[in-house]
């Protein structure tokens, strides 16, 4: 490229053929760009957008997905070398949308509902409640207060006019 002035002193680029196919299809990849990542599958766990990184040496390597959080991490689509973006991005989306959308939200309602965080905050919230049970019976002996006893239920025991 050469710049050149006007007569009002506004450069005037002038570019050869060549330098104006190189920026067209540079503008041309970044569309192509712009569409694929509008065109991605939001992040199954916090439903943000996900992120298109590039990275290691000559930037050969692409990883899809969310870094969100540490659950959002376990679903980033990771190729190291040898793929493009277009295929990378296809296999986001297949993994991330229809059935297996479904599917990978069923699996994560049991591994929330049944996991092993929430078996152990489960027992902790036992834990907590006997400490608080313990210590409330520990108070009624120290101050004399009984636990008042449970009405008899009268299905069990009969009908109800009788004592």
């Amino acid at each position: 490229m050469t710049a050149g002035t006007t007569s009002t002193g506004r450069k005037l680029w002038t570019e050869t053929d060549g330098a104006a196919r190189v920026l067209q299809k540079e503008a041309e990849k970044r569309q192509q760009f712009q569409c694929i990542k509008a065109g991605l599958a939001k992040c199954p766990v916090c439903r943000k957008e996900a992120k298109i990184v590039r990275f290691g040496l000559g930037g050969k390597g692409i990883w899809i997905g969310c870094d969100r959080t540490e659950d959002c991490s376990r679903y980033i689509e990771f190729h190291a070398e040898g793929w493009s973006i277009e295929d990378t991005a296809r296999d986001w989306n297949r993994r991330n949308r229809g059935w297996r959308k479904v599917l990978r939200r069923i699996k994560r309602g049991f591994y929330d509902r049944f996991g092993h965080l929430s078996r152990a905050e489960k027992r902790l919230q036992k834990e907590i409640k006997a400490k608080k049970e313990k210590n409330l019976a520990k108070r009624r002996e120290i101050f004399g207060i009984f636990a008042p006893q449970r009405k008899k239920s009268w299905w069990i025991f009969g009908k109800k006019g009788n004592k």
